[in-house]
């Protein structure tokens, strides 16, 4: 997983952007999967599936700075590759065309929260870190609290 900084103009880097990416060359998948806020229906959110590493959404997030989200115990890589994929199934049609809110449970970082923990995974709190707010939601926070459910 990664985060990328997000704050406005003039106020550049306040908070993290984060997504969840599933890479496995043997088995050629490579997708980048984050919330957005749409434009088709303003205000509610869509869920972006990049292919591939040199797609544009992939590359807005700096490349040396993937987290490897742990594989749970008693689980094989490939195992865990599926399920982030089908837990990023399910939070999709949780989110879509939801209000998107920067500091509520609609918001990139929770989304790419309830995508890991959904499959048994625990978020890596390092890329949240750096942001003069954090990374709302990411760490299982509400509001614009980051929260506390992270591996350190």
């Amino acid at each position: 997983m990664n985060c990328r900084p997000v704050g406005g103009e003039g106020n550049e880097g306040a908070a993290g952007h984060c997504a969840v990416r599933v890479a496995d060359s043997q088995r050629q998948i490579d997708q980048t999967i984050e919330l957005i806020p749409t434009s088709v229906i303003r205000g509610t959110n869509a869920v972006h599936w990049s292919s591939g590493s040199g797609n544009a959404r992939t590359a807005k997030y700096n490349a040396g700075t993937w987290a490897k989200v742990a594989v749970p115990a008693g689980m094989s890589s490939v195992q865990f590759d599926n399920a982030l994929l089908g837990s990023a199934l399910r939070q999709t049609g949780l989110n879509v065309l939801q209000p998107y809110g920067a500091g509520g449970a609609h918001n990139s970082n929770h989304f790419v929260y309830a995508t890991v923990t959904g499959a048994d995974g625990v978020v890596p709190g390092a890329p949240s870190q750096g942001f003069t707010l954090g990374a709302p939601g990411l760490c299982g926070g509400g509001g614009l609290s980051t929260g506390d459910q992270c591996s350190p």
